[in-house]
């Protein structure tokens, strides 16, 4: 018996076509190094092999919360929907803030809070996932973000700290268009 190949199926008289893939945005997801700083102090790689993969680089605070890791640079509109997914260790400060920043107008929609118990909703940013790996150290936040103005927008990261010196430890993230997170892309590949 031979087996006929089954043409994609038709809607109408349009071919159904797989949705595009998302990809991470990040040109660096794990090289801090490579990320501009805005009054923070980035460190490393540290060695850290975490979870057999992530080197970790800390992002110290000098002495302002907001004082961070720009991730990302871009342009979007009131609206736009963005995934993050972000591995992380509490490192000194044991809290971690994100920031979406409009340099246009000087404003900005931060998320921020204690790593083992980040709120659900903040400033059109919502917690999807807070999830602890086995290693007890490494936490996986699943993040979905609403930008809420128009123009250039900065994604940044930081240790959400009034104390200079205190850090967190990011060991990757990725950043993509849509409200749902894929599963991680290392980026350059």
């Amino acid at each position: 018996m031979a087996f006929m190949l089954m043409s994609p199926p038709v809607v109408g008289a349009l071919t159904a076509k797989p949705a595009a893939p998302q990809r991470n945005l990040i040109a660096q997801s794990e090289n801090l190094g490579a990320w501009g700083a805005n009054g923070a102090v980035i460190t490393g790689p540290l060695g850290l092999n975490a979870l057999e993969q992530f080197e970790g680089f800390a992002i110290a605070s000098n002495g302002n919360p907001w004082h961070r890791a720009r991730a990302l640079e871009t342009t979007a509109t009131n609206g736009d929907v963005f995934s993050f997914r972000l591995f992380v260790r509490a490192g000194s400060s044991g809290k971690l803030r994100i920031v979406l920043w409009y340099p246009a107008t000087h404003r900005g929609d931060t998320f921020s809070g204690p790593l083992a118990d980040m709120p659900a909703h903040q400033n059109g940013i919502d917690l999807v996932s807070n999830t602890l790996h086995p290693d007890g150290l490494t936490r996986e936040l699943v993040l979905r973000a609403t930008v809420t103005e128009t123009g250039p927008v900065e994604f940044g990261l930081s240790a959400s700290s009034h104390v200079a010196g205190e850090d967190v430890i990011v060991l990757a993230a990725q950043i993509e268009t849509g409200a749902t997170a894929s599963a991680y892309q290392k980026t350059p590949l």
